[in-house]
């Protein structure tokens, strides 16, 4: 007799994924996106350049927020993140971050982390959001969970 995945057992279900969204959209990856990548799928705290927060804007530690969104909301059916979720020290992301009306089960982590906008997380809903030593140049967060 089969038995039925639990929930907790398949972290990246087709209601969780944004429709539309794909790895391919990206085109080629910037490093920091591929060092990102790779720990999402593993479970592990990505650890850009060495881990201190940006001052300015540099290739190899630059991440594009859109990236870090499509991985918040669980990739695609090639991009698999890990049940852990997304955690990333030493990044600069690109500019705003827009979260909003994001449904987002997992750990999101931007640690020592400099956004170059603001985060816009409007009605969103987060297991846990980890911002320490980040800096971010607004938050907006109205009814979000």
């Amino acid at each position: 007799m089969a038995r039925a995945a639990s929930p907790r057992s398949t972290p990246n279900t087709k209601a969780r994924k944004e429709p539309g969204q794909s790895l391919e959209k990206f085109g080629p990856l910037r490093p920091a996106e591929q060092v990102l990548l790779k720990a999402c799928r593993s479970g592990e705290f990505a650890t850009i350049g060495d881990g201190k927060q940006p001052m300015q804007q540099a290739d190899d530690k630059s991440i594009r927020p859109g990236f870090i969104r499509f991985l918040a909301l669980g990739g695609d059916e090639y991009t698999q993140v890990h049940e852990i979720g997304i955690a990333v020290r030493g990044a600069w992301v690109d500019g705003s971050l827009d979260l909003s009306f994001c449904h987002c089960p997992r750990l999101l982590a931007l640690m020592e982390c400099h956004v170059a906008g603001e985060i816009i997380a409007n009605r969103a809903q987060f297991r846990s959001l980890f911002l320490a030593g980040s800096s971010v140049h607004g938050f907006q967060a109205d009814g979000a969970k």
